[in-house]
């Protein structure tokens, strides 16, 4: 139960780091930008994982 939970979520994550890219893409930011929004967000899918196995 909790390992589809969390490939869900890491999929989830995966969805959002490819929208932050395509917007970077499409506005043309910065990818060092795109990288640190990409890597927060993955950051907090692994704390908010982290907190649901630990209950």
């Amino acid at each position: 139960m909790k390992r589809k939970a969390y490939e869900f979520s890491t999929a989830i994550s995966a969805i959002a780091w490819a929208i932050f890219a395509g917007l970077a893409w499409y506005s043309k930011q910065d990818l060092g930008t795109i990288a640190t929004l990409g890597g927060i967000a993955l950051m907090f899918a692994w704390m908010y994982e982290q907190s649901k196995i630990e209950d």
